[in-house]
């Protein structure tokens, strides 16, 4: 298996525990789901070890995940150079340092939403700079960018 999706949205809890046999017997992940999983009740070191146990790991999806905070994601963009797709679309906890921090680590980024983040022209400016083979950026929602971090864009 290569692929994982968490739709633990649809149960009451899960814990740090729960998750230990998941990890255990799927090693080979490249892609990482944890969309809407916002009833996952896992701390920052949780799900920093559970992302680290998949060091080929090229696409990560965090849409609407609320209680991942920004140090976690810190870390994770720095120990993933090889990422190609990260999804943080509504991950209202993410600071726009963190953005240019992950845009300044992964290198190799492809696709990258940050609908609803609250970043603003710096970090687009930094997206700019740092990521050349990017394909996909949404910045819909973002309402610190303006027309500078548009025309940077363009």
């Amino acid at each position: 298996m290569r692929n994982i999706i968490f739709p633990f949205f649809y149960y009451k809890l899960v814990l740090d525990g729960d998750i230990n046999g998941i990890i255990d017997s799927c090693p080979n992940i490249v892609y990482l789901n944890y969309s809407v999983t916002c009833k996952l009740d896992i701390n920052d070191t949780t799900f920093i070890n559970i992302v680290q146990s998949y060091p080929n790991l090229i696409k990560l999806e965090l849409f609407k995940c609320g209680y991942i905070s920004d140090k976690a994601i810190k870390k994770i963009a720095k120990s993933y150079s090889r990422l190609e797709h990260f999804n943080l679309r509504v991950c209202h906890l993410i600071s726009e340092e963190t953005i240019c921090i992950i845009v300044r680590s992964c290198q190799k980024l492809r696709f990258l939403d940050l609908m609803q983040c609250s970043i603003s022209d710096t970090a687009v400016k930094q997206i700019v700079k740092s990521s050349h083979k990017l394909e996909y950026l949404n910045i819909f929602g973002c309402d610190y960018i303006t027309d500078l971090g548009i025309r940077a864009i363009a």
